[in-house]
């Protein structure tokens, strides 16, 4: 049950990030973390759409999972 939890939540924060990526190609997200300068915004479209479908494709193998097993 908390591995469940656990997948749910990083799946929420793995979409709030992708998308906050996509939108805001002018803020230093990146470079924010890594501690990097002048991060080019493909960069950051890469990283957005990754972590947007990885926080996707968590929530399907959840709703799978649970589909499949109840």
């Amino acid at each position: 049950m908390a591995l469940k939890r656990f997948y749910q939540i990083l799946s929420i924060l793995s979409i709030v990030f992708g998308i906050s990526l996509l939108l805001g190609t002018k803020i230093k997200i990146i470079g924010g973390i890594t501690g990097m300068e002048n991060i080019p915004a493909s960069i950051n479209l890469i990283f957005g759409v990754f972590f947007l479908l990885s926080g996707t494709a968590l929530f399907i193998v959840q709703h799978l999972d649970k589909k499949f097993n109840a």
